[in-house]
């Protein structure tokens, strides 16, 4: 949980359409196993794997966020 003022964003949202969702998780499952900062990455080590859903993605599942303009 962030501060009062203290702006985030939940980790987990592969493919940026600002909900974290099943959608996430399928694009996760086409690029897992590969070595690379990409957006299945979640926890930026360079490996996509499973402590990315079970350390941040599982945890943040169903959250979304629009981030006005």
């Amino acid at each position: 949980m962030l501060s009062p003022g203290v702006w985030g964003m939940p980790a987990g949202d592969i493919n940026a359409d600002g909900m974290i969702d099943e959608q996430d998780k399928s694009f996760w499952d086409s690029q897992a196993g590969t070595k690379n900062y990409i957006s299945s990455d979640i926890n930026l080590d360079g490996q996509v794997e499973n402590r990315d859903i079970n350390e941040f993605w599982i945890q943040n599942f169903s959250y979304s966020c629009q981030v006005p303009e």
